[in-house]
């Protein structure tokens, strides 16, 4: 989580140093409270009246963006006097990175340069996974179960969104089952004999004809992607595209700033990025690696 620290460097007449260099710091407040102004070089160098990037004079305040927010910050004051400066740093935990939800988090508010929206960065989060939800189409969010047919059902199995393949076991050889909508596999005859159709009800699959006996069954499908919480701190997203998840969640968070242009410029990285794993998924299911996450039944 972000750590931020409070500095009181007293007025001076000599080059002072005001805050070391640091690569992990990503916002800076420097107030002057001293009735004398302030004069502050970003970066090396020796500053003085003469030379210097900015000034401050008595009761202004400056907020320092990215990339000179990570520079050293050196100060000489006009004339000796009774105040100083106050600065307010607030750096990422290295140890996080975007490597779980915390360092999300963490690196959002510092893109974003905002200490204000802790409390609502877990948000941005979240909306933006319901939209990688529905744009994601990729391999590794396909998997599968084995369910058992016990008269006409089976149990549907949890994070299920779309099958790629229902496939029964037999004595004699596996065989896929083909889908029919619900209202026409239930509108047919009463008849037992190997399933042909499945259908869904509820938390329930129906098959068509009954099984006269248990039955084993394969079901290949797509899932939903794990969502971060404190909880479950990552996924496979965020391990292999940490870009997507940070992109996603700042266009949520400058639309809740309403700035829509920031906002949009994020939008188009996330999609293209996602758009480039799922082209690779089909050129994958054209190599004959997978099964194309398109040709699941929404069910």
């Amino acid at each position: 989580m972000p750590i931020t620290t409070v500095i009181r460097v007293n007025s001076a007449t000599s080059a002072t140093t005001l805050i070391a260099a640091n690569e992990d710091r990503y916002s800076l407040i420097i107030q002057n409270d001293d009735a004398n102004e302030l004069y502050i070089l970003v970066g090396d160098g020796t500053v003085s009246a003469s030379n210097y990037s900015f000034s401050l004079v008595d009761g202004a305040s400056a907020t320092i963006s990215d990339p000179e927010v990570r520079e050293r910050f050196t100060g000489i004051w006009a004339l000796d006097g009774s105040g100083g400066a106050q600065l307010t740093a607030t750096v990422t935990d290295a140890a996080s990175g975007l490597e779980n939800y915390a360092g999300l988090q963490v690196e959002i508010a510092a893109w974003m340069n905002r200490s204000d929206l802790t409390a609502k960065i877990p948000d941005f989060i979240r909306l933006a996974e319901d939209q990688l939800i529905l744009e994601l189409e990729t391999s590794d969010m396909e998997t599968s179960a084995s369910v058992s047919i016990t008269g006409q059902s089976a149990a549907v199995p949890s994070g299920l969104t779309s099958i790629t393949a229902f496939a029964v076991a037999t004595d004699e050889r596996p065989y896929t089952l083909e889908y029919e909508p619900l209202d026409r596999l239930l509108s047919r005859e009463t008849e037992t004999g190997n399933p042909r159709y499945y259908t869904r009800r509820g938390s329930s699959f129906l098959v068509w004809p009954v099984p006269d006996a248990t039955l084993s069954a394969t079901i290949s499908y797509m899932t939903r992607l794990p969502v971060l919480s404190e909880a479950n701190t990552s996924n496979w997203l965020l391990a292999a595209y940490p870009s997507v998840y940070l992109d996603a969640a700042l266009e949520q968070g400058f639309r809740y700033l309403r700035d829509s242009d920031t906002s949009a410029r994020h939008a188009v990285l996330w999609r293209d990025t996602v758009a480039k794993i799922n082209r690779d998924t089909i050129e994958q299911v054209d190599g004959g690696l997978s099964m194309p996450p398109s040709s699941g039944t929404v069910i």
